[in-house]
């Protein structure tokens, strides 16, 4: 018994060696062949961009709210839906404010037929004054009198049968003219004499009666009487034109009451929120459920931008119209330019990072582009077009200059290696400008890294392929490259 246990301890001690000695040569294995990796240069574009991760929001939103007070009778429009200027979103009871601007109508409208009696009263009175401060008035009646005197006077004179009184004169004369049996040839001069006679006569007589007119005006609109009435008609006329203008005002008010009772669309665009349904009582300017600034809100896709942060050390490089590209996290497919259209001059800290605000606008809004969105915006800070582009990786760059290793019949047995000395321009995490050295189409090989572990055995391995579109580094920078 005592024999067998010790043949089976030796058994185990054995199994053990042999456990520690394949241990030790597996972690003591050499590092594996990889096989070599490769990158073409090609001619594309490349650029060096900042980039910082934001949101879409609105630029100018539509908030729109009662102008009065009433119960919610229509609601045409919801969340989401599409409207254009113009268009009636929602509407209240507008019985009260209907009545209330047919009153003031009425109310405007007989103010101004007292206003417009009250001008006509002060226009008369004016007149009237008028011929008081109107000397030349009662001078050419004046004038006119003493021309008709003198021609009747003249005409008696050489007239030496006329020298009657001329009330007995006027009706002699009268029954000359107005008797036929008078129009024979021995009363025809003196029918013709009486006609000249009233003729003359009636000039003066016209002219008296004009001359006293003119007095009699002019003495009614002198004196205290006039001057009061014409007060008097002055300040009626003020108070119709200030009656004039109250109406107007609470027409105006009654007006604007009704306008308020609907909600009309000022713009074109998407209904962002609604703050009620129908039959909802709502107060003049109230929000109602909305949770924003308006009873209803409308924004519009041509008005939104991006609101991103970038660090403090990629804020010192952005200037203002730089050229952005933006891409959003729920569509993948999606990419829109645009430009850098503000930069706030203080940061905003969250612990201990400090950031500054920025808005880029985008030069068109898909349709699919919602506002809240996650998107990447990538500010070009420098950029050159139909350039020759290779994988960073494949450059070696020390104090002497960059080289790449150029590669002929890559991957067969008769494969060469140059290493050449090149000028490099824009340089990103994955892709870099050559301005000289390289041509594009020719292969260059990428250089093999393994990193060694604390044990000795290789811990990683890796290699890189050729350049690919799309944005390429991430955080604070990185490079973009296309074909």
């Amino acid at each position: 018994m005592k024999r067998t246990r010790i043949v089976l301890n030796a058994v185990i001690a054995l199994v053990l060696i042999s456990g520690l000695i394949f241990g030790w040569q597996v972690t003591h294995k050499g590092p594996e062949k990889v096989a070599p990796t490769y990158a073409t240069a090609f001619i594309g574009n490349i650029s060096n961009t900042v980039s910082a991760q934001g949101s879409v929001v609105s630029n100018s939103d539509s908030s729109l709210t009662f102008g009065s007070s009433g119960k919610v009778t229509n609601l045409n429009v919801q969340v989401g839906q599409s409207v254009r200027a113009g268009q009636v979103l929602a509407a209240i009871d507008d019985t009260a404010a209907r009545q209330a601007v047919a009153q003031a109508t009425g109310t405007l409208s007989s103010a101004k037929i007292s206003q417009t009696n009250a001008q006509v009263a002060l226009e008369k009175i004016q007149d009237g004054i008028d011929l008081k401060n109107n000397q030349n008035t009662l001078d050419q009646a004046k004038y006119k009198l003493d021309q008709a005197q003198l021609a009747f006077d003249n005409w008696n004179n050489f007239h030496y049968g006329f020298q009657a009184k001329p009330e007995i004169l006027y009706d002699y004369c009268q029954q000359m003219v107005g008797n036929p049996e008078n129009n024979n040839k021995s009363n025809s001069q003196t029918v013709s004499d009486c006609t000249s006679w009233l003729a003359n006569y009636d000039a003066l007589t016209q002219a008296k009666l004009t001359y006293k007119a003119t007095q009699d005006s002019l003495a009614a609109s002198s004196g205290k009487y006039a001057d009061q009435n014409l007060a008097l008609a002055q300040e009626q006329l003020k108070n119709a034109d200030a009656n004039v203008a109250y109406a107007q005002l609470s027409l105006d008010v009654a007006n604007k009451a009704l306008t308020g009772t609907k909600l009309i669309a000022n713009k074109s665009g998407v209904v962002a929120a609604v703050g009620g349904q129908i039959g909802d009582q709502v107060s003049a300017n109230s929000v109602g459920t909305s949770g924003s600034t308006g009873w209803i809100v409308i924004t519009s896709a041509a008005e939104l931008q991006v609101k991103v942060n970038y660090a403090e050390a990629d804020a010192t490089k952005l200037n203002i119209g730089a050229p952005v590209n933006v891409t959003f996290d729920a569509l993948p497919n999606v990419e829109v330019s645009g430009k850098l259209v503000s930069l706030s001059p203080t940061p905003s800290s969250t612990g201990s990072v400090t950031a500054y605000g920025a808005m880029i606008s985008m030069n068109r809004v898909p349709n699919e582009v919602k506002v809240g969105m996650t998107a990447q915006a990538s500010v070009i800070l420098q950029g050159v077009s139909n350039v020759v582009v290779i994988n960073s990786s494949a450059v070696t760059t020390t104090g002497s200059g960059s080289t790449v290793t150029v590669v002929t019949n890559a991957g067969k047995k008769d494969e060469k290696h140059e290493i050449r000395n090149v000028t490099i321009g824009i340089k990103g995490d994955t892709g870099t400008e050559i301005k000289s050295g390289l041509k594009s189409g020719e292969v260059v090989l990428i250089p093999t890294r393994i990193n060694i572990g604390n044990n000795g055995f290789p811990s990683s391995r890796f290699g890189s392929a050729g350049p690919s579109s799309g944005t390429l580094g991430g955080g604070g920078g990185g490079v973009r490259v296309g074909r």
